[in-house]
């Protein structure tokens, strides 16, 4: 058994992020932070608390749809703080809640496959604060998403069925990009056909009545309907040049030079499925010794 050491250390963890901003008036404010999660979020919460849901929003972009933007996560359990409090101390305390999650998902992950003090805390505090969850603070609906992605593995292979839970709250939380990562990790990590169609069905199906209006959204953008592809509306993301960095980074010609402060966003993608097919080996080791 573990001692209780790692799992106090990981539970503090998220507070040493978050407490100049929890106990004081202070926030964050930066890009993306400022511009698009304080008006957006404010808005939803006016609208919930006016009695009303927040199908539309007339006051961005001359109008535009509230709960279809996704990254609004009005049905995500992540983002009760933001309905209830002012926006200071709901980012505060929605971050807490995230690398929380990050933090003890990542040891339970970690126990589950046998690890010890050291690996739990190692495993814990790399997912919560590693560069890719510490930077996501800027984008919320980011942050929200990946906070339930060490559940995924973790659920899925015991129950098909909460592993697809987790991944549809990770679609709720707002990034469509993390909640198909987290479909196909339910997917991967469950045992059998069977079991795969669970947590597959489920992954979909329980955030399905924001998934319909968001590509509905999808559908009437102006990208869509002036035919802009993929080449194009990825290059924010996962550009097509950038593929093979799913397998190895270095195979990318980019990443051995370094990408500008500008491209860093893209570096997590790097080698994401040998990774994948990593993890599935650990487990299926301890699965055989088991």
């Amino acid at each position: 058994s573990v001692s209780a050491a790692p799992w106090l250390l990981l539970a503090a963890l998220p507070f040493g992020f978050a407490g100049p901003v929890l106990f004081t008036h202070s926030t964050w404010f930066y890009r993306d932070l400022t511009y698009l999660a304080y008006p957006w979020r404010t808005f939803v919460a006016e609208e919930l608390q006016s009695g009303r849901f927040p199908l539309w929003n007339p006051y961005a972009y001359g109008g535009m749809p509230s709960f279809a933007n996704a990254q609004t996560a009005v049905l995500s359990p992540l983002s009760l703080p933001f309905d209830l409090l002012a926006f200071p101390a709901a980012l505060a305390s929605f971050t807490v809640a995230a690398l929380w999650l990050l933090a003890v998902g990542g040891g339970l992950l970690a126990r589950r496959w046998h690890a010890g003090r050291w690996g739990v805390t190692v495993m814990g505090a790399v997912a919560s604060a590693g560069g890719f969850a510490v930077t996501a603070i800027e984008f919320p609906s980011v942050l929200g998403s990946f906070a339930w992605m060490p559940l995924v593995p973790l659920l899925a292979r015991g129950s098909p069925a909460l592993g697809g839970i987790a991944a549809a709250l990770s679609w709720l939380a707002g990034y469509p990009a993390l909640g198909t990562v987290s479909t196909g990790a339910a997917v991967f990590f469950a045992r059998g056909g069977r079991d795969r169609a669970v947590a597959a069905v489920l992954s979909v199906a329980l955030p399905a009545v924001l998934l319909f209006p968001l590509f509905g959204l999808i559908g009437e953008s102006v990208r869509w309907q002036e035919g802009i592809g993929y080449a194009v509306s990825g290059e924010g993301a996962l550009p097509v040049r950038l593929w093979p960095g799913l397998f190895a980074p270095w195979l990318v010609e980019r990443w051995r030079i370094g990408l500008p402060i500008q491209g860093l966003w893209t570096w997590w993608w790097g080698g994401m499925v040998v990774t994948a097919l990593a993890l599935y080996g650990v487990v299926r080791t301890f699965d055989r010794r088991g």
